[in-house]
């Protein structure tokens, strides 16, 4: 069987899409010894290539983003003899109605905070989400809050869901400055105003509290993030790789993510998987993967998350609790199992 695979979230710095996708596949390289399967994107992966001669990148040229990906790519998948195509952004190349496709819904912000958008992002998911929703034989989303979500906004529940998982692991601590950690893209749906506020209040209230450490590349409308935290001890790391990223985990004192919305929450199971103590929002998916493993608070709630901040940063009791129900929480997730969800789905799709 030949898959073709939008591989367009793999061709920059990998965030959460790019490293779920990137971790399924890599998973597929090993599990998949019978498929094809074909890449494509509209530029050079950044990724390296998997060590398995069954997996090739197709490159298609545009210069038109998403547009150039629906009109360009079907010529190529009928060129390979793609079988079944997996979408991984939500939208779905124009024609080829003899290939099966499994569309794979990641959440709908487009619908749920529109104004976290982009105009031009925002316009190309409104108008061709729908018609891929439609056109797709299969969907699966990503958590059970996208897959509500999905049957909400677009009419038509996912057959499945396909968590994400996590490459992280506990090391030795080593001492240094304490750090509290928050680990994404700086933006306004990250909510990251609420958290500088609670930060800023606790601290005048006269509480002792660790340095607060950001790491993730600077997003759009981030200015008054920025402009905010100069008047507290904060440190913006900006974009970090993968070993930075998993020393940051091991050494900081918990890990806090104030999200007002996400489809799955890599950064929250990525931190808990190094067994730290985790504070997070509990909108959206962020409960399905937290469980009751951390301090949940509801987003909007600047005084709930002052005293969670307060409370690990002073009770080391509870942050021995909490790591070890992290440690715990975090082995209900596999990206070996959710590849073998994957397979079996695409297997599906032959018959």
């Amino acid at each position: 069987m030949k898959i073709g695979i939008d591989a367009r979230p793999l061709t920059g710095k990998l965030t959460g899409i790019g490293t779920y996708v990137y971790a399924l596949l890599e998973e597929l390289s090993r599990q998949d010894s019978e498929n094809e399967y074909v890449l494509y994107a509209h530029k050079p992966l950044i990724t390296p290539p998997f060590a398995n001669p069954r997996f090739r990148v197709a490159l298609y040229p545009s210069k038109v983003g998403t547009l150039g990906y629906c009109l360009k790519l079907p010529k190529l998948l009928t060129k390979d003899n793609i079988e079944i195509f997996w979408g991984t952004c939500h939208v779905l190349p124009f024609f080829n109605p003899q290939i099966r496709y499994l569309l794979m819904i990641l959440d709908l912000t487009p619908y749920r905070h529109p104004g976290s958008m982009s105009l031009y992002n925002l316009c190309v998911n409104r108008l061709l989400m729908p018609f891929s929703v439609r056109k797709a034989d299969r969907l699966f989303a990503i958590s059970e809050s996208t897959k509500r979500e999905t049957k909400i906004f677009l009419g038509r529940e996912p057959e499945l869901v396909i968590y994400g998982a996590a490459d992280c692991a506990p090391q030795e601590r080593k001492k240094g400055v304490p750090y509290m950690l928050y680990v994404g893209t700086v933006e306004p749906r990250k909510n990251l105003i609420t958290l500088l506020k609670a930060y800023g209040q606790a601290l005048q209230e006269g509480h002792k509290l660790p340095k607060l450490v950001i790491a993730g590349k600077k997003g759009w409308k981030s200015e008054n993030i920025y402009a905010l935290a100069k008047t507290l001890p904060v440190e913006f790391l900006g974009y970090i790789d993968d070993k930075t990223k998993l020393e940051l985990y091991n050494g900081a004192d918990f890990f806090v993510y104030p999200s007002l919305y996400e489809g799955f929450g890599l950064p929250v199971l990525e931190a808990m998987q190094c067994g730290l103590p985790v504070i997070s929002s509990n909108s959206s998916s962020l409960p399905e993967v937290v469980g009751d493993a951390g301090l949940l608070f509801d987003p909007l709630d600047e005084k709930a998350l002052k005293e969670h901040l307060i409370a690990l940063s002073t009770s080391s009791e509870l942050c021995l609790e909490l790591r070890a129900k992290s440690l715990e929480q975090a082995r209900k997730f596999s990206w070996a199992k959710s590849a073998e969800q994957l397979m079996k789905a695409l297997q599906e799709l032959r018959l």
